[in-house]
């Protein structure tokens, strides 16, 4: 009876064995192989720009794959590295190791003739001009990417300028300058992409504190063009030909946008941007303010892992963070550790 009783304690723990064990079981890919899941924007230049070169020098081969959820397809043990260009939530990290492998910005970006102030004109007559859309402070920035969730009353406006015909022609116009009157107009960005696909526009709205998803409804999510794989493609492609940012015709199409600090360089070739300074700080030209964290829209760029990730996923992180990873990232445009 005591040996019966014995069997069946045995069964009972048995089972219970059993039935937790697919639980905590991790799923890896095969040895030799690595997948990294990430948003649109990061993975694009990894698997162009730093897998290659990887796979070229090792035997490890290394796949990637776009994925909003990038995090918790690691922890599901879907793929063995999550690529962040945004910053993970403790909760987030609970049970994984991160390692930060580059630095880079969020850019805001604005078209050359509103950044300059150049006058708009029709016919040879003056119209429009400003003193040029150069600089912002973090607060001005949070009211005009709230702009489809702000009352009417309370929307961020710039000063322009409008030109006015001379009343008395014999005394206002003997200077031979136009007459220019302060007008206030709204100023507000149309680049809103899916909430999750880039994480450069995910980052933006956390550090200027804004709800995507409020955002997401008051479009009638009705997004930018979904196409794209990558800023480079948004720049070359959907912001030059996107809707101005105007009230009226006769308005400077106030062209405001954001990207990733590490495809500007070479956007400036090709479309006719200008970066904002923000709180006066120029993410293009003060490196340090990015390192250091006194541009506000600095961020860095993460690798998570499991904590018993695989020999593979740790030979392509050793290889991130080594002086080949390294170089291979500041060729896709990010800044390299210090």
């Amino acid at each position: 009876m005591k040996l019966k009783k014995f069997y069946y304690i045995i069964f009972a723990v048995l089972s219970t064995i059993l039935a937790v064990m697919p639980a905590c079981i991790e799923k890896v890919g095969a040895e030799g192989e690595v997948r990294i899941d990430g948003a649109d924007d990061v993975i694009s230049p990894m698997q162009r720009l730093v897998v290659p070169d990887f796979n070229q020098q090792s035997s490890v081969q290394v796949q990637t794959d776009f994925s909003a959820s990038a995090i918790q397809q690691v922890k599901n043990g879907n793929c063995d590295i999550a690529l962040l260009g945004t910053s993970p939530t403790k909760s987030e990290l609970n049970g994984l190791i991160d390692h930060v492998i580059a630095y880079d910005a969020i850019c805001v970006i604005i078209d050359d003739n509103s950044y300059q102030g150049g006058i708009f004109s029709q016919g040879g007559v003056p119209l429009r001009k400003s003193d040029g859309f150069q600089n912002l402070s973090l607060e001005d920035l949070k009211s005009i990417f709230s702009y489809y969730i702000t009352p009417f009353g309370f929307r961020w406006t710039w000063q322009y300028y409008t030109w006015r015909v001379p009343i008395d022609l014999n005394t206002e116009s003997a200077s031979g300058n136009p007459l220019w009157i302060e007008t206030p107009k709204f100023v507000f960005s149309s680049m809103f992409f899916q909430p999750g696909k880039y994480d450069t526009q995910t980052e933006l709205y956390q550090i200027l504190g804004i709800n995507q998803g409020q955002i997401a409804k008051a479009l009638n999510n009705q997004f930018s063009d979904n196409n794209f794989n990558s800023e480079e493609e948004i720049l070359a492609i959907d912001y030059p030909s996107g809707t101005p940012f105007k009230t009226d015709s006769g308005d400077f199409p106030y062209k405001l946008g954001f990207a990733s600090r590490r495809v500007i360089p070479l956007a400036m070739q090709n479309v006719p941007i200008d970066v904002v300074s923000i709180n006066g700080v120029n993410p293009l030209t003060d490196t340090q303010a990015i390192y250091d964290g006194t541009y506000p829209l600095s961020r860095e760029i993460h690798v998570i892992t499991r904590s018993n990730c695989s020999l593979s996923t740790t030979q392509f992180v050793d290889y991130l963070l080594s002086g080949q990873g390294q170089q291979a990232l500041v060729n896709a445009g990010y800044l390299p550790l210090q």
